[in-house]
């Protein structure tokens, strides 16, 4: 069984809560969907899907209805970020290693046109 929140796998059912829609199977950890412990008070818990699916009421067939890519936000898992920084560190020990090969042969232009002002000035000697 997985979470459906993270998608991770869920080996002990402690620390989980379980969608309590009769429609509904889904579990989830508590830390996917920010809730503690439920207390014996509180034992009805709908899942956000569950949530949404139900009518708010009222008559909404006036509403104008958004195309489906029109300005949604997504939020990337805090896996990729992770995998995003590890990238970005790749990344940047590339270009420090490529900048010091430019440093390298940048030294060795200046040493080589040093060396060649040397010989110049020996072949044509003072004036």
């Amino acid at each position: 069984m997985k979470c459906a929140g993270c998608l991770k796998p869920i080996r002990d059912s402690a620390g989980t809560t379980k969608c309590t829609s009769t429609a509904c199977e889904k579990t989830f950890f508590s830390v996917c969907i920010n809730v503690t412990l439920l207390t014996p008070e509180r034992k009805i818990w709908k899942c956000p899907e569950c949530c949404a699916a139900k009518k708010k009421g009222g008559d909404n067939s006036l509403t104008p209805v958004r195309g489906g890519s029109e300005n949604v936000t997504t939020h990337k898992k805090p896996d990729s970020v992770g995998s995003e920084m590890t990238q970005l560190t790749e990344q940047l020990c590339l270009l420090t290693s490529e900048l010091c090969s430019v440093k390298t042969k940048l030294n060795d232009l200046t040493q080589s046109i040093s060396h060649t002002n040397e010989r110049m000035d020996d072949m044509i000697g003072p004036f």
